[in-house]
This record gives C-alpha cells, structure tokens and sequence, in this order.
C-alpha cells in the first residue's frame, strides 16, 4: 500500500513539473542543478551528481542542455586543473529565482497542517535512511 501511494505521489509530482517547467523552461531535475549551484556554486559535475543522487551521466546531459540555455558555465578548476567546475551565469540566477521546486513544493504542501508536514518529513527521512541501510554490502 504504501509504495503503491508512494508511486502514485512520484507520477503526479513529475507530471506537475513537467507542466510548471514547460511554462518556466526548466524540468525538475534540471531546476534541482540550478537549486543546488544556487547555493553551492563551483561544484564538478561528480559533486553535482553525489548531491543529488543520480548518475555522473545523467547529470552531464543535464548540464549540456543547461549550457546551452546559457545558465551555467564550466571552467577549470583554479587550484586544480583537471577538474571542470559549474557555475550558474547571470541568466542561471535568475531561473533559480523562478522557483520551479519551491513552487511544487507549495503545491504539494497546500492545506496540511505545518506539524503534519514537520512528521512527514521525519517518516520520508527515516525511510531514506532505512533504504540506504538496506543497499549497503
């Protein structure tokens, strides 16, 4: 029952993104790249790719199609040279000021009580952490 209503919550929110971000150019998962430079600026795409949870792969095809939209920018790494590091440029900023996952968030969260939402959000996390126990060898 639950994963079945956990499905059925993963299907709805995609959709929702899909929607909001046709309006706002950005998926989901590429607002969460803008959303995470936003605040840690000058990650590689390795960082980017551990932070969220996905594919080193995965993440790179998102930073092209970011690139080319003109938000963010690679470079060499300073003190590193063989690292390439991301950076949002201006127009980056700014998407991330549109606030693709801030608005599925209000829309998720719309009419449940706050302390409802802080014991949702204990249980989610506690079941992260019991899926990550799990897939440990």
């Amino acid at each position: 029952m639950l994963v079945s209503r956990l499905t059925q919550l993963t299907r709805l929110l995609r959709a929702a993104a899909k929607s909001s971000g046709a309006r706002g150019g950005l998926t989901l998962a590429r607002a969460r790249i803008v959303a995470l430079l936003s605040t840690a600026p000058g990650m590689t795409q390795v960082e980017i790719a551990e932070r969220l949870q996905v594919t080193a792969p995965t993440v790179q095809s998102h930073l092209d199609g970011l690139e080319l939209a003109g938000l963010l920018v690679r470079a060499r790494d300073t003190q590193d040279r063989r690292k390439i590091v991301v950076s949002l440029t201006p127009k980056g900023r700014r998407a991330d000021a549109t606030g693709l996952p801030g608005e599925l968030e209000t829309a998720l969260t719309d009419g449940i009580d706050p302390d409802d939402l802080r014991v949702v959000l204990r249980v989610i996390d506690r079941m992260i952490q019991n899926l990550q126990g799990a897939l440990r060898p």
